[in-house]
């Protein structure tokens, strides 16, 4: 069976059913609209299993009367099925500053840029979320990536030396 947008909504459904709050399908274009704290699991099942192997942008819109603020917007390609589909995730509830949602960079290292170009034009922050020692320090370093690169470098050597001594 061909993999498409709409077989691939269907999936996502059936196999993550907790996780999707809408599906909508405007024009033959596919957008599944996910709860946050599902968003890397149905994105890595994606990109194994249903071979969304390129995320072509990142982006945000600024509902401003609305609640939740800000749709963040991820477009996905399935290059050997010829399949586009969209994901939406909303955040930003009234009075908070920065919403923060989980990076998709450890399954698409390319929305490392995407992700900071959404925090310098909405404020959207990007939790890495690591279980481990270190993960005091590399969680500092997910915050630090929107900084100067030269700010990053001082992090890392921050936590690999305070790795060493401890």
């Amino acid at each position: 069976m061909a993999i498409t947008a709409t077989s691939t909504v269907a999936l996502v459904r059936e196999k993550f059913p907790q996780a999707v709050v809408e599906t909508v399908n405007f024009r033959r274009e596919e957008t599944i609209i996910l709860l946050p704290e599902h968003l890397v699991k149905v994105c890595a099942y994606l990109q194994r299993n249903q071979q969304y192997s390129f995320l072509s942008s990142v982006t945000a819109v600024d509902w401003l009367e609305r609640e939740p603020r800000f749709d963040l917007v991820y477009h996905l390609l399935s290059i050997p099925n010829q399949s586009e589909l969209r994901l939406k995730v909303r955040v930003g509830q009234r009075g908070e500053e920065h919403p923060s949602v989980p990076t998709v960079s450890g399954i698409w290292p390319g929305a490392n840029w995407y992700e900071r170009e959404v925090y310098d034009l909405f404020g959207i922050t990007f939790a890495r979320i690591i279980p481990s020692q270190a993960s005091t320090c590399l969680n500092l370093i997910g915050a630090a990536r929107f900084r100067m690169i030269l700010t990053l470098v001082l992090v890392v050597k921050h936590c690999v030396h305070h790795i060493a001594v401890n």
